[in-house]
């Protein structure tokens, strides 16, 4: 099943932290946590890299500035998995355990993470391609 992803689109700017937080709080109750650890992800509008706690809710990932922010429910955004079509683990290049959720129909908004080794890699790909395969049904 996936959540409300229309319908919390078209009412909330979940760039904002403040609404990623609401949809946080509202769908705790109904999502278990896949999987919850450090990750670094590449800025959108900057290509810098910064280090954040994630959570993936069903086919939501969630980002955090802290560890902490999770038991106050303050998220920095939020990653709607099903905007993504596939995720790609490339052996080469500059960064080591790199994962890549690639963006539908080839549009540029590729999102771009880092996990802290290559057995924290492969099970954020795992989760990560079972929350794409959820979207697809």
């Amino acid at each position: 099943t996936v959540f409300c992803m229309s319908a919390c689109r078209a009412s909330w700017d979940l760039r904002s932290s403040r609404d990623a937080g609401v949809l946080f709080r509202t769908i705790k109750e109904s999502f278990q946590v896949k999987k919850r650890g450090w990750l670094r992800k590449q800025g959108g509008q900057f290509k810098t890299w910064k280090s954040r706690w994630s959570i993936l809710r069903g086919n939501m990932l969630f980002y955090f500035k802290t560890e902490g922010d999770e038991a106050l429910q303050k998220p920095k955004g939020v990653v709607y998995i099903d905007r993504y079509e596939a995720i790609e683990d490339p052996e080469d290049g500059p960064r080591k355990n790199l994962l890549i959720l690639k963006a539908k129909n080839g549009a540029k908004n590729d999102f771009h993470m880092q996990a802290g080794s290559e057995e924290e890699k492969l099970a954020w790909r795992n989760v990560l391609k079972e929350a794409l395969d959820m979207t697809e049904n």
